[in-house]
């Protein structure tokens, strides 16, 4: 009986250690940013002072949880060792070897909590798989008498159980897998029918034609949901239009409970990093989360206002990341700028003398103003941008030929588009940020598969698909598991007869007042201007350049995307979405913002 009470008593005490181990795992192992995201709190949680206390205290528990893991599981060993009857050197060996996975793990939990890169790991299923393991060793330590055999038994199993499953998360998350490498390019202000994939004798993307386009699709119709960065790329990332996420100016930032795809992909083990060029996409955005590695010393405006040539930089620090990265699994989020204002000639060979090239944005936009220019000084600021273009395509080039000579191109996924267009003077404007008409939010994009099945997204090359499309669609291509609260569609099982999609621009907090919306679907656009509620109609398929208003000839089509934004408006666009907002603008910031040509 003493002998039943005893194994008892050790069977209480190594699953009481097996539910703690497990309670360390689920700490350790747990997405900090699934917590962040909202994805397993209700009630609005993460909008209390709670939460904030949360956030500041989680490391610690990440790595307070293991130290008090190690004390109880040295107590243990220490107690159980001198009753053992084993020689003194095994005993130490057992002792530093024990030590050892301690350190281990508690190094590994401090890591992972300062960097908050969480490996996925699997409490549950290592709770109940661990206490499977006691139990049968338990069961089984009935054939023994022997008090000291069967706490041999229990150390040993326990000290194996414990360093595999160290090893086993962290070589999870370093392992080579089946899952592709991920390369998101964003050309910053790059309109479609500015590349030679619409026009080839611009020869403006001549890289992107002949050797990425081969083995990708390339979607002719495709469309931005924001005629700016901010909003642009945060609906990018999360697949949410900028409603949901509350980015409405310049001083909006995604809020910490909004879903990012770089959130997933670290989650799902890839090492995450980033290098960007704009201002507006400055950790103080909160573009940043999810990245391991987030580089933004491209951004030129720190140094001159963004007049300085910054796709050399980012080409550097992306290939570097690569060398770095090439043997596990990557996502890699590039941002090249250069065809933004402020617009360079790097050919120089048009002798053009004109005021045009005055790099001061307000005085190009008081000329047209007052209707004081000329062709010839459209045609000096189109070839300047088709120059920027140009360099930009040839340092993108250098990055997809590093791919190749890392022997990891054909296992990479290659995401290639743009945040918005840009107008040069079809409506009376130089820029962007103010209309929803196709040179304005007409973008390219290109996708590369990894598996040539893939490539039936060219059923979807003529239909008008929009950026938001693009991260379900790479969910689904890459194999990941799904990202809550999507709006946009997966191209591989989305129907072509019924894809619709949405645009929206507000700038009234900006001395502006422009507040619109548009539908996209099949041949067909609708303009609203929330403003005077004017609505426009047009078939992008025969009127290309969007200037034929048809509202008032097809009632049939007019009313079923009056309809659409109608509840668009209503479900989407609600006035209960809170505005995240970061620190107000400086005045540096403020006066870069202003050279780009966003607060004149």
């Amino acid at each position: 009986m003493a002998d039943r009470k005893n194994i008892l008593k050790e069977i209480g005490y190594f699953l009481s250690l097996t539910i703690l181990f497990a309670f360390f795992l689920t700490c350790i192992f747990f997405p900090y940013n699934s917590i962040i995201a909202n994805r397993y709190l209700e009630f609005g949680f993460y909008q209390s002072i709670l939460f904030e206390i949360f956030k500041i205290f989680f490391p610690f528990i990440q790595i307070g949880i293991p130290l008090v893991f190690a004390g109880y599981f040295t107590h243990r060993t220490l107690s159980i060792l001198p009753n053992i009857n084993i020689s003194k050197t095994i005993k130490n060996i057992l002792i530093a070897f024990n030590f050892a996975v301690i350190a281990v793990g508690i190094s590994l939990s401090a890591l992972i909590a300062l960097n908050r890169n969480t490996p996925p790991g699997y409490p549950l299923l290592l709770l109940i798989g661990g206490g499977l393991i006691f139990i049968i060793i338990a069961v089984y330590s009935f054939r023994f008498t022997n008090k000291s055999i069967r706490k041999t038994i229990y150390l040993i199993a326990l000290t194996i159980f414990f360093l595999v499953t160290i090893l086993f998360s962290f070589f999870h998350n370093n392992r080579s897998s089946k899952n592709p490498n991920i390369l998101f390019i964003v050309v910053d202000t790059l309109r479609s029918d500015h590349t030679s994939l619409e026009y080839p004798e611009l020869g403006t993307t001549g890289f992107l034609k002949d050797t990425l386009l081969p083995d990708s699709v390339y979607f002719r119709k495709g469309y931005s949901n924001s005629p700016w960065t901010l909003p642009s790329i945060s609906s990018m990332i999360t697949s949410r239009y900028p409603s949901q996420l509350g980015i409405r100016n310049l001083i909006s930032k995604i809020n910490e409970a909004d879903f990012t795809i770089t959130e997933l992909m670290r989650e799902e083990g890839y090492r995450t990093g980033a290098v960007i060029s704009h201002i507006l996409l400055k950790k103080s955005y909160g573009i940043s989360q999810g990245f391991d590695y987030f580089n933004d010393r491209n951004i030129s405006g720190e140094f001159g206002n963004h007049i300085a040539i910054s796709s050399p930089g980012v080409t550097k620090d992306a290939i570097n990341f690569i060398q770095a990265k090439k043997d596990g699994k990557f996502f890699l989020f590039l941002h090249y700028f250069d065809p933004h204002y402020i617009y360079l000639d790097h050919e120089k060979k048009t002798g053009y003398k004109g005021k045009f090239r005055s790099k001061d944005i307000s005085f190009l936009r008081e000329q047209i103003r007052t209707d004081n220019y000329s062709e010839r000084d459209t045609e000096y600021l189109r070839h300047c941008y088709n120059s920027e273009i140009r360099l930009t395509d040839f340092y993108i080039g250098k990055v997809i030929d590093q791919l190749k000579r890392s022997g990891i191109y054909k296992n990479t996924i290659i995401i290639f588009t743009s945040d918005h267009g840009e107008e040069f003077i079809e409506r009376g404007w130089l820029g962007h940020s103010t209309t929803l008409y196709k040179e304005q939010t007409g973008v390219p994009i290109i996708i590369k598969p990894v598996n040539k099945e893939n490539l039936r997204l060219r059923n979807f090359e003529n239909i008008p698909v929009s950026n938001i499309d693009i991260v379900p669609t790479l969910i689904s291509m890459a194999g990941l598991k799904r990202m809550p609260g999507l709006s946009g569609k997966d191209l591989f099982s989305a129907d072509p007869d019924n894809h619709f999609f949405f645009s929206e621009v507000s700038q009234k907090e900006f001395g502006s007042d422009i507040e619109l919306v548009s539908v996209t679907w099949k041949n067909w656009k609708m303009i609203k201007d929330l403003k005077n509620n004017h609505f426009e109609l047009y078939n992008i398929n025969e009127d290309v350049e969007e200037k034929t208003n048809l509202i008032g000839s097809v009632q049939n089509i007019s009313s079923k995307l009056k309809l659409k934004i109608q509840k668009w408006l209503k479900n989407i666009r609600k006035p209960g979405v809170k505005e995240k907002k970061r620190q107000a603008l400086s005045d540096s910031e403020r006066e870069k913002l202003k050279t780009l040509g966003y607060l004149n």
